[in-house]
């Protein structure tokens, strides 16, 4: 399938990713001349994204198919963006890598994590092949101008700070004596982020005056509005109190990466402040988080501001700012077993503890012990989500019900709760073009929008079209080839 525009130096866009409605698996393919670039290499994730029709893996789908690369371009370190990047080394392929410093410190352990759980009906790849991929890897800083590609088609690239996590970018790509580009927007994030600081806040080269000719762009929470930081911690709050108030335990399945480290800062505070009891117990049964927690404090200086909340100079000093995840009355569960048994204590003895657990999405990690265990027979205690739970996963299963229901006897336990007031990434139609205008958009031509729903990517669409854009606007789906110049 093909749409074509009427333009003069000829390039294509495949994406093989997060598009015909899939959120995950982030991979689009840009070719030029002699060139391949491809931007972002990630993993499907849910049953919903992973499965092909006729029950096989996405992700197991042989990567030979994109055997023409020269240059791989990552714009941040999640799963879903960078997951499916050792395949390309597995099959003897070796493209040069490019990505910022902190997407190349984070990507060691998601990819080392990815490569330790994956199940052996789906392994893709092991420890050893994430190893070799990493020495291919080559940082970029944000706004430097590089080459990419076949040197006869002389592109370039700049990073953009996007503020989604530590180190994420937009992709910024153009062809010599050519005026316009291609931007791909990646994952975007808040235009006020208090740990990584966001997009409206960090001051970096950006490229205001270039025209963009085409544009890629994310569309996960366009159906969201933001919300204030006062309101996000007075519902968190407000959440964690009522189940403690009822004599039970919290279970708050986390994303290892950002979410984390935004929650613990949180958790932290609300202690300072007494906004939780004084002698709840705090439980760390996230080895991955805590990886990351160190990562954070040890790279500090690349990207932490002194940001809390609506205060932007809460903390006077890098050091203090270091401190933030620093939590009282904290344990670390240290291994699987240990998690186990705490969930058989937690099930029983009615403690009121908070317990920060990987899973963000239930299917796997350690909170499996809390719902699988006597934790979650107890009607008293809760779990309480509080990432984007990918349809076809098992935490948009238990929210749907409300409560963990034991299958064997349908009795009840602990309850579901989901908070859609965090999000890491940009929310709703302002916030959205706030940050797209900060590029100049005056000779846009063609928009796709990925990375969302059919539904989100739908409402871009005809909010694109109402604010009166030229561009022509097209809904990629996985595999389609969709053709413009510049």
């Amino acid at each position: 399938m093909s749409r074509s525009a009427e333009f003069s130096e000829e390039f294509s866009i495949q994406s093989l990713g997060a598009a015909g409605g899939l959120v995950t698996g982030s991979l689009h393919r840009l070719r030029h001349g002699e060139s391949t670039i491809i931007v972002d290499a990630g993993l499907f994730q849910g049953k919903n994204d992973v499965l092909l029709p006729n029950g096989k893996s996405r992700n197991a789908t042989d990567i030979n198919a994109l055997r023409e690369v020269n240059t791989i371009l990552l714009t941040h370190a999640h799963a879903d963006h960078v997951g499916r990047l050792p395949l390309f080394h597995k099959r003897g392929l070796k493209p040069k890598t490019i990505t910022t410093t902190m997407t190349k410190e984070l990507m060691q352990v998601i990819l080392d994590d990815a490569a330790k759980i994956q199940k052996n009906g789906d392994k893709l790849y092991n420890r050893e092949d994430v190893e070799r991929i990493m020495n291919y890897v080559k940082e970029i800083n944000f706004g430097k101008d590089v080459k990419i590609g076949n040197k006869h088609d002389n592109l370039r690239t700049n990073f953009i700070y996007n503020g989604h996590i530590p180190g994420s970018a937009s992709i910024l790509i153009r062809k010599e004596g050519v005026v316009g580009g291609i931007l791909f927007s990646g994952d975007i994030g808040q235009e006020i982020n208090a740990i990584c600081g966001g997009w409206g806040e960090v001051v970096e080269a950006r490229p205001s005056e270039m025209p963009i000719k085409a544009l890629w762009v994310e569309s996960t929470s366009f159906d969201r509005h933001s919300v204030s930081f006062d309101e996000k911690y007075g519902l968190f709050m407000e959440n964690i109190n009522e189940i403690l108030g009822r004599g039970g335990s919290v279970i708050l399945p986390i994303l290892s990466l950002q979410r984390n480290q935004e929650i613990t800062e949180m958790i932290a505070r609300a202690q300072n402040q007494g906004d939780i009891p004084k002698g709840c117990k705090i439980y760390k049964d996230a080895p991955l988080a805590q990886k990351f927690e160190e990562i954070y404090i040890d790279k500090a200086e690349l990207f932490m501001t002194k940001r809390f909340g609506n205060n932007e100079d809460f903390y006077q000093t890098l050091e203090q700012a270091q401190s933030r995840f620093n939590l009282r009355n904290c344990l670390l569960v240290a291994d699987n077993k240990e998690s186990v048994k705490l969930a058989d204590i937690l099930g029983k003895s009615n403690k009121k503890s908070i317990v920060l657990t990987g899973g963000g999405m239930c299917g796997f990690g350690r909170v499996r012990n809390y719902i699988d265990g006597a934790f979650g027979k107890n009607r008293k205690n809760g779990i309480i989500l509080t990432c984007y739970q990918v349809e076809g996963t098992e935490g948009e299963k238990i929210v749907n019900q409300g409560r963990l229901i034991n299958a064997q006897n349908q009795k009840k336990g602990a309850t579901v709760t989901q908070l859609d007031v965090f999000s890491g990434h940009i929310s709703g139609e302002s916030d959205t073009f706030k940050f797209l205008e900060r590029f100049n958009l005056s000779e846009l031509e063609l928009i796709g929008i990925v990375h969302g729903s059919n539904d989100n990517r739908r409402r871009m669409a005809e909010a694109i079209k109402s604010r009166g854009y030229p561009a022509k606007v097209v809904l990629p789906e996985i595999n389609e080839v969709i053709k413009f110049s510049l």
